[in-house]
């Protein structure tokens, strides 16, 4: 195997790694959400700053996974387009899967939407767990 094959190969490798990673961290981003809302719904505090601390991180991590994913597929993704995916993910995600993919983006879009599904898991876990903590205090 030439040496130029196996750094390429390396390269995938961490751009899968951090990819995972920011999913990970995603993943942490909710639970805390959804902890801070059940704090901030048990206090009467309004929960706006709660959702601007955990709402920025989580779209800077969509945006920073579709910027790694870009590198590993070897597309481009536009300013405008980086833009629509940090302001409006539920579009900008979908059109940067379907321009990086092809047709093969409808099942990304749909792997995307069960991420979806896992993080509003998540979330309400976090909040409902912690709101019977709160309770039991």
């Amino acid at each position: 195997m030439d040496e130029g094959a196996e750094t390429e190969s390396d390269l995938t490798a961490a751009l899968r790694r951090k990819k995972r990673n920011a999913l990970l961290a995603l993943l942490a981003v909710s639970a805390v959400a959804g902890a801070l809302d059940s704090i901030c719904a048990n206090s009467g505090t309004d929960p706006i700053v709660a959702t601007i601390a955990t709402t920025v991180p989580a779209l800077l991590l969509i945006l920073h996974w579709c910027m790694l994913d870009s590198q590993e597929l070897r597309v481009r993704i536009s300013t405008a387009l980086a833009v629509v995916i940090l302001l409006l993910a539920l579009v900008g995600v979908p059109v940067y899967l379907l321009k990086s993919r092809g047709a093969g983006g409808l099942v990304a879009i749909v792997a995307a939407l069960a991420v979806g599904i896992v993080l509003t898991l998540i979330y309400n876990g976090a909040a409902t767990l912690t709101w019977r903590l709160i309770a039991n205090e």
